[in-house]
């Protein structure tokens, strides 16, 4: 998670051809990302550090903090890294000046040399500019006037700020507060026009913009000369120093800079953009403000900010490396959510399409953009739209409600999930549960019970719950006994027969699968008939059950019932097993790769028993060479994405070279995009219909030669503008 390089509304028409040219930047630079923990979390954090809970701060990825604290503040900032060596602080230096701090030294240098050489922004009534209700715009255009050695403002600044706030001080890196791209938006919102040049003329709208961005690109350069690759430039505005700089902030996010679409995948300034184009590891941020009702310690958590709150952090999440912050639009916020304790690990690849319903059935807005990104350790899920989505998740993921303390719980498993308008969601696991336990058994004996099961692949513990024989039968829920590493528990509180058990497999993301079906402790259960897993047939890898007659009466006969990772539960025989006449019975449904349980149920005394259980998991063909799936869409007006699959095999872990390269009829190279190395499975590369130079391509054929592990595939791609 540490940063400290030394450490280690949208028109429609033109919506897809920025989603595509800002996923296909993305897509191109994923080989040569490092491997990063989600969340990330950063807070811009102004008030003073000598009466802030420093515990509670020292919790977050980033801190930004105001530039006095280097000299008010130092044990405090040293206690921050005490409790946290990995946190990455950036010293707080705006580009807008309020000069209510000019105590510390740092602050009474800098607003004194702002005065003498009067480098505010003035207008053509030669006022002072004002940004918002408090802070002055410094003048850090090209046109600014020079000092007695000849320097403008932004010729000055950044040796300003290398000195006194640089690598060699407290800080990881600055933030330069109100850096954009541009300026003349505030001429919308002042009473006379900006005169940077000083010559009493308002300035023109190009030639104000071009001086402003010439000037910002002067600081973060020298600055980026004076600091070295180690010190982190970070922005708020619309920065797209991508070069120089390491990140910038979506502040206010959705709200500032347009709409949620903009704000995701604007070619130039989204998050998308900013994502794949700001140096590596970037510092971007995603910001959402909250402006309701709220504490000290917390906002007041109605479902409308649960909402902001949910949406914004999901979007960062799917949609990008960045970090997330929620707080106040004073910046003076120290709010914690439960969300921040889910540790969802290293990221599974980018955001992919999620189905869902309706979907764009119904026109929904920005239906296209209904997404989610894996991770080691969960899942997060965006519904953009203004309507209600059900969103099929692709696998089993758990609802966080479902944390019981030490797991989360089965009964929160989920395959798809609703989400309300404009929503985001978190979800907690692999994508799979564990099948239930097999062979459980429970004797009662010595005023206890003793309870043992199979043990399951996958499975880092069990937990063990008990219901008293009153509890069973008025349908309650059993209590939690125990979490056990070994796939045996002694309950010594059973002093008397007659209490039922279950007992579920928890994985290493802390994930309940499925609960197997209660035993009563007076009875035996799975020992009368054992079912022994094999492969029987090397070719195909099916599993078949087979099993051993003990004391079970010679005339029972039994059905196989099989339990998938998503909690299906199906009977696979046609007619009940006669275990005399028949000695093995393969599963030809089994899907390569899923893991199952099978239970023997046999019908006695007009109640269903279980004779005995084990799990599986089917193994099947095995593909050891890639396979192209297809290019679509076919033509395409924007760019095109090739699907293949890349073969199993080798080691654990293990990774193939995937490289793709787009010419011409003429054999010309058009774009030759970075190569990746991808794990096993269903892959995919884009292009995104653009030159190496950036450049669109012309309408016409193309061709394209992708590389996986060796092999060669080519094929035609038509692109119709």
């Amino acid at each position: 998670m540490a940063m400290r390089r030394a450490q280690t509304g949208s028109e429609v028409i033109r919506r897809g051809a920025a989603l595509a040219a800002a996923l296909i930047v993305a897509v191109t630079v994923e080989a040569a990302r490092p491997a990063e923990t989600f969340p990330k979390l950063a807070n811009i954090y102004f008030p003073s550090l000598g009466t802030a809970d420093l515990e509670r701060l020292s919790r977050w990825d980033m801190l930004v903090l105001p530039k006095r604290a280097q000299e008010l503040h130092e044990t405090e900032l040293q206690t921050l890294r005490t409790l946290n060596p990995d946190i990455v602080l950036l010293v707080h230096m705006p580009l807008a000046y309020n000069g209510a701090w000019e105590s510390p030294t740092v602050n009474a240098d800098l607003t004194r040399k702002l005065d003498e050489c009067d480098w505010w922004m003035r207008d053509t009534a030669s006022g002072k500019v004002f940004i918002n209700s408090r802070d002055a715009l410094l003048n850090v255009t090209t046109a600014c006037q020079t000092d007695e050695s000849g320097d403008r403002l932004c010729d000055w600044l950044p040796s300003f700020i290398a000195e006194r706030m640089g690598p060699e001080g407290h800080w990881d890196g600055v933030y330069l507060d109100f850096c954009m791209d541009w300026i003349d938006w505030l001429n919308r919102h002042i009473p006379c026009p900006m005169d940077a040049d000083r010559d009493g003329v308002g300035d023109g709208r190009y030639e104000l913009d071009a001086s402003w961005r010439a000037g910002t690109e002067i600081v973060v350069s020298r600055l980026r000369e004076l600091v070295g690759d180690e010190y982190i430039i970070a922005s708020n505005g619309n920065n797209t120093h991508y070069e120089i700089c390491d990140g910038s902030t979506r502040e206010d996010f959705p709200n500032m800079h347009g709409d949620w679409y903009d704000n995701i995948t604007n070619p130039v300034y989204g998050y998308l953009a900013m994502d794949a184009r700001y140096r590596r590891p970037s510092a971007n941020i995603v910001n959402a403000i909250w402006r309701g009702t709220a504490t000290d310690v917390s906002p007041v958590w109605t479902p409308e900010c649960e909402r902001t709150f949910r949406f914004t952090l999901a979007s960062a999440l799917v949609f990008g490396d960045g970090f997330f912050s929620f707080d106040g639009p004073s910046h003076c916020q120290a709010w914690w959510h439960e969300y921040y304790d889910v540790r969802l690990g290293s990221a599974l690849g980018r955001c992919e399409p999620a189905a869902a319903v309706p979907g764009e059935r119904f026109g929904a807005e920005h239906a296209d953009m209904i997404r989610l990104r894996r991770f080691d350790r969960g899942v997060a899920v965006v519904n953009p739209t203004l309507c209600e989505q059900e969103v099929s998740l692709g696998g089993t993921y758990y609802d966080l409600g479902s944390w019981s303390g030490a797991f989360y719980e089965a009964g929160g498993a989920r395959t798809s999930i609703g989400m309300g308008p404009q929503d985001g969601e978190i979800l907690a696991g692999s994508g799979r549960a564990l099948a239930g336990v097999g062979g459980l058994l429970a004797k009662h004996a010595d005023e206890a019970a003793v309870i043992s099961w199979n043990p399951i692949a996958g499975a880092k513990c069990y937990s063990v719950y008990r219901w008293s024989h009153e509890a069973a039968e008025g349908a309650q829920e059993p209590t939690l006994l125990a979490v056990v590493e070994t796939p045996s528990y002694r309950d010594a509180t059973a002093k008397t027969p007659g209490s039922w058990y279950v007992v579920a497999p928890i994985d290493s993301n802390d994930c309940e699968g499925r609960r197997s079906c209660p035993v009563e402790a007076s009875s035996v259960s799975g020992s009368d008939l054992s079912l022994a897993l094999m492969v029987i047939d090397e070719l195909d890898g099916t599993p078949a059950l087979t099993w051993a007659l003990e004391s079970v009466p010679q005339a029972i006969v039994f059905d196989i019932v099989r339990t998938d990772e998503w909690g299906m539960r199906e009977r696979l025989t046609d007619a009940p097993l006669d275990p005399r006449r028949v000695v093995s019975w393969p599963d030809r449904s089994a899907v390569p790769g899923c893991s199952y349980l099978y239970e023997a149920v046999a019908e006695l005394g007009g109640a269903e028993v279980i004779l005995g259980a084990t799990t599986a998991t089917a193994h099947g063909r095995v593909d050891t060479r890639p396979r192209l799936l297809g290019c679509y869409p076919q033509p395409t007006s924007a760019g095109a994405t090739i699907a293949f699959d890349v073969p199993v095999g080798g080691r654990p872990g293990a990774t193939v070279p995937v490289s793709l390269t787009v010419y011409d009829v003429a054999g010309r190279v058009v774009s030759r995009l970075p190569g990746a190395e991808l794990p096993p499975g269903r892959g995919t590369m884009s292009w995104a219909g653009l030159t190496d130079s950036g450049e669109r391509v012309a309408s016409g054929c193309y061709l394209y030669d992708l590389r996986v592990a060796g092999e060669r595939f080519t094929g035609r791609l038509v692109v119709a503008r």
